[in-house]
């Protein structure tokens, strides 16, 4: 029997991030948002305590980003938690912009783990296309399109209700995520053995096929 790899902490997940670039608050909120959080102050506060653990670990660097190199805030790990705290908690928006609080750049520390992550992402990578996938999206394969749980099996989309679907999928998206482009391009990518890379936006595709299937008309309801 096969033994299941363990997935990657938060932790080591924004370390694996940061191996090759500085990571900014917002990539850290949606690594947060895909272990199925969705409320946005338990988002802030999650994400705020996931970027003060590696701070206080010695494992990345608060800073920002000057025209071509990062800049460290040169604080203390408690004073830039606490900087970090006091200005996102001050907001009545718990959403961040694109690097507007702070960007991460990881210690030596901080990199090798990172990097050992990374090779466990590359190791779980090489699994045969579509297994590792049907592991975490359990869903039945159909010669048109599965809907599995949804209870819309065996039926395929015509060009007008893919276009209905699409357009239910952004409008619900834009009412959770503020219109965050970056969060959707990101959310409904692939990953190597080319499944979803995020379930939660997977999920809210397929409820919207359901939806369209059903014959509801597109952004209706809350």
């Amino acid at each position: 029997m096969t033994t299941p790899p363990v997935p990657l902490t938060l932790v080591e997940t924004v370390l694996s991030r940061a191996v090759s670039d500085w990571v900014p608050d917002v990539e850290v909120v949606d690594l947060v948002r895909r272990s199925g959080v969705r409320d946005p102050e338990v988002l802030r506060e999650l994400s705020i305590g996931v970027i003060a653990h590696l701070i206080v670990q010695g494992l990345v660097v608060p800073g920002y980003i000057g025209e071509t190199s990062f800049l460290p805030w040169g604080c203390t790990p408690a004073e830039g938690v606490m900087r970090i705290a006091e200005e996102w908690f001050g907001r009545v928006d718990p959403f961040s912009t694109f690097g507007e609080i702070v960007w991460l750049e990881a210690t030596e520390s901080g990199r090798a783990i990172g990097v050992k992550a990374r090779e466990r992402e590359q190791e779980q990578a090489q699994e045969p296309e579509w297994e590792g996938w049907s592991r975490h999206f359990p869903i039945e394969e159909s010669a048109g399109l599965s809907f599995g749980k949804h209870g819309v099996e065996n039926e395929s989309l015509s060009p007008r209700e893919a276009f209905l679907v699409m357009s239910d999928f952004i409008w619900r998206f834009a009412q959770r995520a503020d219109g965050d482009l970056l969060t959707l391009i990101d959310g409904t990518g692939l990953e190597a053995d080319r499944g979803p890379a995020d379930v939660l936006t997977w999920e809210d595709w397929m409820d919207s096929v359901s939806r369209i299937k059903s014959g509801e008309h597109p952004r209706s309801g809350a």
